[in-house]
């Protein structure tokens, strides 16, 4: 019987990365420290977020990763993907800056309450 390696675990918690949704427990949060888990090209994968990615009733987030402006979120799966302006230049493993556009979400959340009066 084969032994299990730590780089085959390794591996297999990759795959079953869950990107840990903030927006649920704190709407209110406007900034956050975090891992990146994830990069292609100028797509994010991060450990958690607070941004809300666009459904087809609402649209999503925006703000900044570092120096990097968020564009826009995609959800797939268990994860949300952040698209930004361009290829950052952290890495995997680094921790960054999150940075709500608080004014934005502020709107989208008065306007969401507003719908269900």
């Amino acid at each position: 019987m084969k032994t299990m390696t730590r780089d085959w675990f390794h591996h297999f918690l990759e795959a079953v990365q869950m990107t840990k949704i903030l927006f649920h427990e704190d709407a209110y949060l406007k900034e956050r420290q975090t891992k990146v888990t994830k990069i292609e090209g100028n797509r994010v994968l991060l450990e958690e977020t607070m941004f809300f990615p666009q459904t087809s009733n609402e649209p999503g987030d925006l703000g900044k990763i570092n120096d990097c402006e968020v564009i826009g979120l995609k959800k797939e799966g268990d994860e949300i993907w952040h698209i930004l302006n361009k290829a950052p230049l952290f890495k995997k493993g680094d921790t960054v800056n999150l940075q709500l556009d608080w004014n934005k979400r502020y709107k989208k959340m008065r306007l969401h309450s507003a719908l269900h009066l």
